[in-house]
C-alpha cells in the first residue's frame, strides 16, 4: 500500500496508508497529498492576487482538514469516497486590513484551480481567513509568503 510517484523532473515521492488500513505509515496518503496541493494552490493564488492588488504580504500560515467517510473507500456503505467537507484556516500577516484580505479571498475563490476542483465536486469548503497586523506574533515562526502547512 505504497506508491512511488514522479512529476516532471522532480525527485520521486511516495504516497501510502497508515497501519490501521494495511499500510506501513511511511508516507502521506493520496488524499493528504490532495489537501497539501489545495494549500499550495491557494497560497500561490493568494500571492498572485495580492501582488495584482498591491497588497503586501509578510507571512501566510494555512491549515486545512478534509473529512472522509472511510466506509466509502472500503465499500462498506453507499457513501462518497472523497471529502465530505474541507475546512481551511488561513492567517495572513500584512499591514493591510481584513477588508483587503476579504477582497483577495473573493478573487482567489474564483481563480484557484484546486479550490474550484474540490468545490465543483460538491464538497462544502469552509474558509476562515484572518488578517493579522505586521506587529502580531501569533503566526508561528518567520515564514515567508508561500509557506503553507
Amino acid at each position: 500500500m505504497k506508491s512511488r510517484l514522479q512529476i516532471r523532473h522532480f525527485p520521486n515521492f511516495y504516497t501510502g496508508e497508515p497501519e490501521h488500513v494495511g499500510g506501513d505509515n511511511s508516507a502521506p496518503t493520496p488524499m493528504e497529498v490532495v489537501i497539501a496541493s489545495f494549500n499550495g494552490c491557494l497560497t500561490i493564488v493568494i500571492e498572485l492576487v495580492a501582488k495584482e492588488l498591491g497588497v503586501p504580504l509578510e507571512a501566510i500560515e494555512m491549515e486545512t482538514e478534509g473529512a472522509i467517510d472511510q466506509r466509502g473507500v472500503f465499500g462498506t456503505a453507499p457513501v462518497s469516497p472523497h471529502f465530505s467537507r474541507v475546512v481551511n484556516r488561513t492567517r495572513v500577516r500584512t499591514p493591510a486590513g481584513q477588508e483587503d484580505l476579504d477582497e483577495i479571498r473573493r478573487r482567489v475563490m474564483r481563480r484557484c484551480p484546486a479550490f474550484n476542483l474540490i468545490r465543483d465536486a460538491g464538497v462544502p469548503i469552509e474558509l476562515d481567513w484572518t488578517a493579522e497586523s505586521a506587529a502580531s506574533e501569533s503566526l508561528r515562526g518567520d515564514r515567508s509568503p508561500g509557506a503553507a502547512r
